[in-house]
């Protein structure tokens, strides 16, 4: 996901994918429903018209960007899938290789909520005119009930930039793991253990330059790149309704668990 320098997102994708890890003796057929309002632009161009009893069906030409639909532009599945009942029902039944594997691979572009969103200004230092400061302010727009973890905040500074330290707002926030600047790589990396859905962190970067600060400063710095993993949570918006088991031994007690992650390596903002 890419955001221009006013915040605003200009592009974005999610490429996802649903895998199955099963361990079932004797391999018994699996069947699992997904979202009744999921739209699928490349396989529903004539119509989806399933979800049950009353759902007066939708077609690729309905959706707008504030749509409440799930919808991908394109899936492909698995070989062992059967989507007999795909186009009906949204459900699909299997019979699963041992150990995991990816049922599905998809890709969307539409009705993205963005996880986290940034303001960055950088402005002289009044200590002196060899000195500049960088203040970012990161919102995190995910469920109150779910957090980041792991998450990454990456700074490229330029080439005149000799030192760096950071702080964060209010001091002694417990969201802030840690940081380092690479100087070879002109990098400066902020880490943060864990960060609860609807809060803000900020975070003072003060700069010690090789010469005098310029205006150009303020374009030279950045682009900011997150990287970060949120537990339980689906940024594509796919769920699954339920997973059965459709032949089961009675001597057995199956254990069956659905886990969500969200993950980015590429989560741009520009500055």
């Amino acid at each position: 996901m890419t955001f221009n320098a006013a915040g605003n997102p200009v592009s974005s994708q999610i490429d996802g994918s649903i895998q199955v890890k099963s361990y079932l003796a004797g391999n018994p057929p699996i069947k699992i429903k997904l979202n009744d309002d999921l739209l699928i632009t490349r396989r529903d161009g004539s119509g989806y018209n399933g979800g049950g009893a009353g759902f007066s069906g939708f077609s690729a030409g309905d959706y707008a960007a504030d749509s409440s639909l799930v919808i991908l532009d394109d899936v492909n599945f698995h070989e062992c899938a059967n989507l007999d009942a795909f186009d009906t029902e949204r459900s699909i039944s299997l019979v699963p290789p041992d150990g995991e594997f990816a049922l599905a691979n998809y890709r969307t572009s539409h009705g993205l909520r963005p996880p986290f969103r940034l303001s960055i200004t950088t402005e002289a230092d009044a200590a002196s005119d060899h000195k500049a400061l960088v203040r970012m302010r990161l919102w995190s727009d995910i469920p109150g009930d779910k957090f980041a973890s792991g998450l990454e905040l990456e700074l490229p500074l330029p080439g005149y930039v000799s030192r760096v330290h950071c702080d964060v707002d209010p001091p002694g926030n417990a969201a802030l793991q840690g940081w380092d600047f690479n100087e070879k790589a002109r990098l400066l990396r902020l880490r943060f253990k864990k960060v609860a859905g609807n809060t803000d962190l900020a975070v003072r970067a003060r700069l010690t330059l090789t010469k005098a600060f310029g205006a150009s400063l303020r374009t030279e710095v950045g682009p900011v790149n997150l990287k970060f993993t949120i537990p339980m949570h689906s940024a594509s918006r796919i769920s699954l309704k339920y997973l059965q088991i459709l032949r089961r031994d009675k001597n057995q007690n199956p254990q069956r668990w659905v886990r969500y992650v969200t993950s980015s390596n590429s989560y741009t903002f520009r500055t």
